[in-house]
């Protein structure tokens, strides 16, 4: 009978009598009865099970849309391009997050953006109206507004015409001292309305989004970036038409009358 080793001594005798597993080098090959490689023992399913226990699964799994997040923001000084829009203060509940989700697909891209322009047309197109409708008339109403500051100035000069005889002499000073700036030379709203028109151009809000050099690019998305009916088109003929009727009406609300 074969004398009982101890524990670790069985193990090293297991050890020295199992043959040697050697890897094939350059070409060698296996034979039958060989052993293969550890590798190829290891099941596709314990190798999955490997990652989860280690939690590397999920981590796989989201390696595509890193990867896709990374492209974009390399492509455009690291991701800049995925800031909004600036909308003017009159959209602020149209306002996204400051930056979009960098692994969401062009068209919800365009979608989104889309949506926030479309909130801003109603928005600026409600102000109009809102402001329009102090003087009974519906938008665009700028030259009503312009009647209406010239009614006003009228009432000034019937003001003014009661004190007449106690600042005829003042009128002579303010002349000579203001010249062609006197407001009693020129009709205020007449002096007014070039300042108010010649700065009246407005950027297009969504011009990076439908450049065909953005990544993404709306370009080809017609319901923001269409040439003639795109949002991006008409809220920019809308901010235009709303800065002249905003720049009137607080013009109107506070014109000085000049008499004493």
């Amino acid at each position: 009978q074969a004398p009982q080793l101890p524990f670790q001594g069985a193990k090293a005798l297991a050890r020295a009598q199992a043959p040697e597993r050697v890897a094939p080098g350059p070409g060698m090959r296996l034979s039958a009865n060989a052993a293969p490689p550890w590798p190829a023992m290891v099941t596709f399913a314990a190798f999955f099970r490997l990652l989860w226990r280690w939690q590397l699964l999920p981590l796989l799994l989201l390696l595509p849309a890193v990867a896709e997040g990374l492209r974009r923001g390399a492509h455009d000084g690291g991701g800049q391009q995925l800031q909004h829009a600036q909308l003017p203060s009159e959209c602020g509940h149209c306002q996204g997050p400051g930056v979009v989700d960098p692994f969401q697909r062009d068209n919800e891209y365009c979608e989104e953006n889309q949506g926030m322009c479309a909130c801003c047309l109603q928005a600026i197109t409600d102000e109009m109206s809102s402001i329009c409708g102090h003087f009974g008339v519906s938008a665009p109403c700028a030259s009503a507004i312009q009647a209406a500051i010239e009614e006003k100035e009228r009432q000034c000069e019937h003001k003014q015409a009661l004190d007449e005889w106690n600042k005829a002499q003042d009128r002579d000073k303010v002349n000579d001292a203001l010249g062609a700036n006197s407001p009693y030379h020129t009709s205020f709203a007449t002096a007014w309305s070039g300042r108010l028109n010649s700065t009246g151009f407005v950027e297009r809000r969504f011009e990076s989004e439908c450049a065909a050099w953005h990544e993404p690019s709306c370009s080809s998305y017609g319901p923001l970036c269409g040439h003639d009916d795109g949002c991006n088109h008409l809220l920019q003929d809308v901010e235009m038409e709303y800065k002249d009727i905003k720049g009137f009406h607080g013009l109107y609300q506070n014109l000085p009358c000049f008499g004493r």
